[in-house]
């Protein structure tokens, strides 16, 4: 996947997530919404690591956990951050 095929889910994602947090279907409380508002700051802190974007602590703290559970795992190498990964287009 390219950097611009990754930006365009991430993207799309975002929007779907918003607008399923945002709809009326069901209460504010509603534990779904809970589960796309953590989606949503997935995507949005990867989309903004990928672009090379400034990112809150919060969203360095996700990209941190997400690089350290695919190094632990063996999927990325010690030196190779997901973003980075995205970014080369591999």
């Amino acid at each position: 996947m390219s950097k611009e095929e990754f930006v365009l889910f991430a993207n799309e994602q975002v929007a779907l997530l918003t607008e399923k947090i945002e709809d009326d279907k069901h209460a504010p409380s509603d534990p779904n919404d809970d589960v796309s508002r953590g989606k949503l700051l997935v995507y949005q802190a990867l989309e903004k690591g990928v672009s090379n974007e400034k990112l809150s602590n919060q969203e360095l703290g996700v990209v941190g956990a997400i690089n350290d559970i695919l190094q632990k795992v063996g999927l990325l190498s010690g030196k190779t951050t997901l973003p980075a990964l995205i970014s080369k287009g591999s």
